[in-house]
């Protein structure tokens, strides 16, 4: 149960936030909106193999622990904010405490759970993020709409403070998992690697989001350097989708890409192409997270448990369709409910496809457990937001928000082009998540 608890407290950290941060984004004045996400990304992705560093050391209970604490605190900080310093500061401590509670999950699940149950708690993970990450913005949206948006934060944080009181002793018990001999010799030099991946990544952001010549020399340093962390935070062979464990990382940072960077610009092209008022544009979201429930739920049909390749395949090719029924859409002017039942066939591929990489991911060895998951969350969290960044660069190069919304050059166009590639270059490589020496 503290589990299930623990993942809806992360999905409706995320959701809420995202409804509630352009309010104060525009009382502060907040010039450049997308420094808000790059600093919480850039925290977390650091937090993330700090996490699993610690699983592996000490068990899930301390960044479990510590990530609950700094989630709660940050969002006091960015309650309390006068300024833009002081939000930007708590939005930090917030992505660090989501950071070290991702990969504690996923590895309590290999080290509490026995195998054939985590399918099932996989399934039950998906469902409990579904729920508070569609009711949640409502919730706090209407407390941030009468209240204002510190009230909003500042509740939510003493909802993290509540849970933190009733699971805090049942996580005591969580064991660690059985490092390797080199994780300790390995420690710091991983931490610094991380650092530089996180700070390149979010350099890169910035550069996306201003798009200057000026910016071009710094990012192309960012990306050299990105690539030679990623190299070393991953495992060998990664990028190559070597069989195993690197496919199955790289497939997660496919998926991740193909899913949200189309998602990001979803009720943004309905507003403006289609007219659709805003709680419509938010529509294909709601069916989506529904849809990625129900398909999380395939790989727990015991007929189906020999054929999890197959339903990762499957997963993509939903992806890559939605993403021809999207462009479709657009170009010929079809109804709303086109788009939105497009959109719920990608939530469903997305459930099927996450859902059995992590269940790949916490299958794995015991020893070493956190690194392993370290590496697909990492995937994850990199495929998010090196391909909306990508997206956006392509969106506004094609024209932007300036474009002819009927015109052949439609920048919509260009961003599911980039999501269906991705969708298509897993479903090529989704063959190889297992080893060569189990393929039959």
């Amino acid at each position: 149960m503290a589990v299930l608890l623990l993942n809806g407290l992360i999905a409706a950290d995320t959701s809420v936030v995202s409804a509630v941060l352009p309010l104060p984004a525009d009382e502060l004045n907040i010039k450049t909106y997308a420094l808000v996400i790059a600093v919480f990304s850039t925290s977390a992705v650091f937090s993330t193999v700090l996490s699993g560093l610690w699983c592996d050391r000490r068990g899930t209970a301390p960044p479990l622990l510590s990530g609950l604490g700094l989630l709660g605190t940050g969002l006091a900080v960015m309650g309390t904010a006068p300024n833009t310093g002081t939000l930007l500061a708590g939005r930090s401590i917030e992505g660090a405490g989501a950071g070290l509670i991702g990969v504690a999950l996923l590895v309590t699940v290999r080290t509490a759970f026995p195998e054939d149950l985590r399918p099932n708690i996989l399934a039950w993970l998906a469902l409990a993020y579904v729920i508070p990450s569609t009711l949640g913005p409502l919730v706090f949206g209407l407390v941030a709409q009468h209240l204002g948006w510190r009230s909003a934060f500042l509740s939510f944080s003493l909802l993290v403070a509540a849970l933190l009181l009733l699971v805090g002793p049942s996580l005591r018990g969580f064991h660690a998992s059985q490092p390797s001999s080199a994780t300790a010799m390995r420690t710091p030099r991983t931490l610094a690697w991380a650092a530089a991946a996180a700070l390149s990544a979010g350099a890169l952001q910035a550069a996306g989001v201003w798009l200057r010549m000026s910016a071009a020399v710094p990012a192309v340093i960012c990306a050299v350097l990105l690539g030679s962390s990623l190299k070393r935070l991953l495992p060998p062979g990664t990028l190559r989708a070597s069989r195993g464990l690197p496919a199955n990382i790289l497939l997660r940072g496919l998926a991740a890409g193909s899913f949200f960077s189309a998602q990001a610009f979803i009720p943004l092209m309905l507003v403006t192409q289609l007219g659709a008022s805003v709680t419509v544009g938010a529509f294909p979201l709601a069916t989506a997270s529904l849809a990625w429930a129900v398909g999380a739920r395939v790989q727990t049909v015991r007929q189906m448990h020999r054929h999890r390749p197959q339903i990762i395949r499957c997963g993509f090719l939903l992806l890559l369709v939605s993403m021809m029924i999207e462009t479709l859409a657009l170009a010929r002017n079809l109804p709303v409910g086109i788009f939105i039942l497009g959109w719920a066939l990608a939530g469903a591929g997305m459930g099927m496809t996450i859902s059995i990489s992590s269940y790949f991911a916490v299958s794995g060895p015991l020893s070493g457990a956190g690194a392993q998951i370290t590496s697909l969350l990492l995937a994850n969290t990199f495929g998010n937001l090196i391909f909306i960044s990508l997206a956006g660069v392509a969106f506004r190069v094609t024209g932007g928000m300036s474009a002819d919304p009927g015109g052949p050059s439609n920048p919509f166009y260009a961003v599911f082009a980039i999501a269906a590639g991705l969708a298509l270059a897993g479903l090529t490589l989704s063959g190889r998540i297992i080893p060569r020496d189990l393929d039959n």
